[in-house]
């Protein structure tokens, strides 16, 4: 669960212990489905306002 947020070895005061999630390939695929769906809802609104 805590996984990749601070190491044991390092000191909190070290720059590398900065807290930063990692990015796996399911949030690679969130971000590009969520970007998808972002860009044909805005295609369908422009769209509809074209056909008026």
């Amino acid at each position: 669960m805590l996984h990749g947020i601070i190491s044991i070895r390092q000191e909190p005061s070290e720059p590398s212990a900065i807290i930063r999630p990692e990015r796996n390939w399911r949030t690679e695929m969130n971000q590009l489905i969520y970007l998808i769906g972002l860009i044909v809802v805005i295609m369908a609104i422009l769209s509809f306002f074209g056909l008026r």
